[in-house]
């Protein structure tokens, strides 16, 4: 059976991680100017910045992948991250801009896209389970690495107003939430990366 990387995985991850550069150098360099429909402290727009390069670079290291189940632990965490920021949305519609704008359209559009899309190509492409499940070296690594951005993201996420009173610089409940959004993505990544044997996949 052909495993090999294809065209639609790639084209899925250049588009994200084209976004995610684009929000994160624009929030770096203007933070009056970040994408996002909310108002920004200059500290807060940086940090929120470092966490889209972060996750966009791990997308670009994938696209040199030869596999396509390399992959699959970072479609799934751009799709956790995504549906999460979604529901953050909704749920805090009226703390958002919602005057309707450019900002406000691809907000809304990417995290409705995105999961849709990722659905589709993990199940069209056999990614809904490990390649090569089992255990390396680096497992209790990306298992402890997981578990301390997991209970951080949950904190943050469930208890919003505790998270940002003990944060270490100001931010508000919503700010709280839209940080545990990328912690809980990338502990699920981690976890991921610590149950395949693959050594590309761990790399990477």
């Amino acid at each position: 059976m052909n495993r090999s990387m294809t065209w639609w995985i790639r084209a899925f991850l250049i588009s994200s991680a084209l976004r995610g550069l684009g929000l994160g150098i624009n929030g770096l360099l203007n933070y009056r100017e970040i994408s996002i429909p909310l108002q920004f402290t200059p500290l807060n727009a940086a940090f929120v910045a470092g966490l889209y390069l972060a996750g966009s670079i791990g997308l670009i290291l994938t696209l040199f992948a030869r596999e396509r189940a390399d992959a699959r632990p970072f479609l799934i965490g751009t799709a956790v991250v995504t549906t999460l920021l979604l529901a953050v949305t909704g749920l805090r519609w009226a703390e958002f801009e919602t005057t309707l704008s450019s900002k406000l359209i691809g907000w809304v559009g990417s995290y409705v896209f995105d999961p849709v899309a990722i659905t589709l190509l993990l199940t069209t492409h056999g990614l809904g389970s490990p390649a090569q499940p089992g255990s390396h070296r680096l497992s209790p690594l990306f298992v402890a690495e997981a578990a301390v951005l997991g209970m951080l993201g949950w904190f943050m996420l469930a208890l919003p107003e505790a998270a940002a009173a003990v944060w270490p610089w100001r931010i508000e409940p919503l700010m709280a939430q839209l940080y545990s959004c990328f912690f809980i993505a990338f502990a699920v990544i981690a976890l991921l990366a610590s149950q395949e044997q693959r050594p590309v996949l761990v790399r990477n």
